[in-house]
C-alpha cells in the first residue's frame, strides 16, 4: 500500500499538518468520543448497580483522586489540576459519568461543553442519590451554558441516563428497559440532529451486551480494549494496517476506563487510567480515602499508555491512522486486570502496595514489546 511507503520526512509533516486539523475536529466536538453504558442492580454481577465510562479526550492527562466534597467524600477520575472531573463515585454509593451530546442544538451559541465535567465534582459532594441528582439538575433548568448525556446511579438501585440541553432535560431509567442496561456514545435520543459516527460505537457496546444474563466490571474494560468494530470483525485481524479511527471504541484518543459500582457498604471502581488496550485495571475504595494505588493517584499508568499510543498510533488523513497491529496485538495479550474484591481489604495499604507492584511486571512487559 502507498501509504506505508511514506518515508520519515513525508510522514512527520503528516502528523504535524493532521494533528492541527485533527485538533479542530476536537473543538468541534465530534472526535470527543467516550462510550458508556449502566447496568441495572439485577443484572450486575455485584448485586448493584454498575456504570461504565470509557473516556476519549484530547486531553490525555488524569489520575484518580480521593476528594472531600461539601457533604460527602468521593474518589474519581480527574485532571491533574482537580479542576475537572471526569467520573466518580462517593461514599454513600452514589455515582456519576457524563458523555458530550453532539446532535443536541443549543440555543446559547456561546455554549461551553466543559462546565459537564467541572460540575461532576461538585454533584459528587454534594448528592448522595440519583433523587437528589435530579433535584440538582432541575434547579438549573433554563440556566445551563452546557449540553451533555449525564448518567447517575446509586445504592438503592436507582439508575438512569438524563440527556441535558440548556432547558431541560430527559431522563432514561433502566428499570423500564427488559434488558437491564442502556449505553450512550456521543448523540442523546431527543436530540434533534443526526447521531454521526458515534452511532458505530454505540452499535458496538450493544452488540457485546446483548443477550447476556449478568454482567461484570472485568467485561467493560475488555469492551475498552478489543478493538471491535461496528462491523462485527475485529481491524487488528484484517489485512492491512490504515484503520478509520471512528470506527471502534478503543482509538487513538483513548484516555481511560473506569467501572462504578454503586455498592453503600463499599462503594468503588475498577479503574485505568492512560490508553486501555496497554495499562490495566486496578481497584480503588472510596473507603480507603487517600490510601490508593500509586499507579493511578500518580502518573506512572499515564505515562505508559502515553508511550504506546506513541508507538502504535500514525495520523494519516481524512482520521484514518496507521496501526502497528502486531505490537498492539501483542500488547493485548499482557495481562492486564486486578481482581476487585467485593470488601475493603483490611490491610489497604498492603494490599495497594501488591497492586503497584503488580502494575510495575506489567509496564516492563509492555515496554519490552514496544522497543
Amino acid at each position: 500500500m502507498e501509504q506505508n511507503n511514506l518515508n520519515i520526512t513525508e510522514k512527520m509533516k503528516n502528523r504535524r499538518f493532521f494533528t492541527l486539523i485533527f485538533a479542530l475536529l476536537l473543538l468541534c466536538g465530534e472526535a470527543l468520543a467516550c462510550t458508556s453504558a449502566i447496568v441495572s442492580a439485577a443484572k450486575s454481577s455485584e448485586g448493584v448497580p454498575m456504570l461504565w465510562k470509557h473516556r476519549d479526550s484530547k486531553e490525555w492527562d488524569c489520575n484518580v483522586a480521593y476528594i472531600q466534597g461539601e457533604r460527602f467524600a468521593y474518589t474519581a477520575i480527574v485532571s491533574l489540576s482537580h479542576h475537572k472531573t471526569f467520573c466518580g463515585i462517593n461514599e454513600k454509593g452514589f455515582a456519576v459519568m457524563n458523555t458530550v451530546s453532539a446532535n443536541t442544538s443549543c440555543e446559547d451559541k456561546s455554549i461551553k461543553s466543559p462546565i459537564a465535567v467541572q460540575l461532576m465534582g461538585e454533584v459528587l459532594g454534594k448528592c448522595g442519590s440519583v433523587e437528589e441528582f435530579e433535584a440538582w439538575l432541575k434547579a438549573s433548568n433554563g440556566k445551563r451554558s452546557y449540553v451533555t448525556n449525564y448518567a447517575a446511579g446509586d445504592s438503592t438501585g436507582e439508575v438512569a441516563y438524563f440527556e441535558v440541553n440548556q432547558m431541560g432535560y430527559t431522563r432514561y431509567d433502566v428499570a423500564k428497559r427488559e434488558e437491564g442496561f442502556d449505553v450512550r456514545s456521543n448523540f442523546s435520543f431527543a436530540g434533534d440532529k443526526p447521531r454521526g459516527t458515534s452511532q458505530m460505537r454505540y452499535d458496538i457496546t450493544m452488540a457485546q451486551m446483548k443477550g447476556k444474563s449478568v454482567y461484570t466490571p472485568y467485561e467493560f474494560i475488555d469492551y475498552s480494549r478489543n478493538y471491535m468494530s461496528n462491523k462485527g470483525a475485529c481491524p487488528l485481524d484484517e489485512p492491512g494496517n490504515i484503520v478509520l479511527d471512528n470506527t471502534t471504541i478503543a482509538r487513538y484518543t483513548s484516555a481511560a476506563s473506569a467501572v462504578m459500582v454503586c455498592d453503600a457498604d463499599n462503594p468503588r471502581m475498577l479503574v485505568l487510567v492512560g490508553h486501555p488496550a496497554a495499562t490495566m485495571a486496578v481497584p480503588v475504595y472510596v473507603k480507603a480515602k487517600t490510601a490508593l494505588p500509586r499507579c493511578v493517584s500518580g502518573t506512572a499508568m499515564l505515562e505508559l499508555g502515553n508511550e504506546f499510543r506513541e508507538r502504535v498510533y500514525a495520523e494519516l488523513p481524512e482520521r484514518n491512522f496507521e496501526l502497528n497491529k502486531p505490537v498492539i496485538n501483542r500488547v493485548l495479550q499482557v495481562e492486564s486486570v486486578c481482581e476487585m474484591p467485593s470488601k475493603l481489604p483490611q490491610d489497604i495499604v498492603a494490599f495497594n502496595a501488591e497492586i503497584d507492584k503488580k502494575f510495575a511486571k506489567h509496564a516492563k512487559r509492555v515496554r519490552k514489546i514496544l522497543r
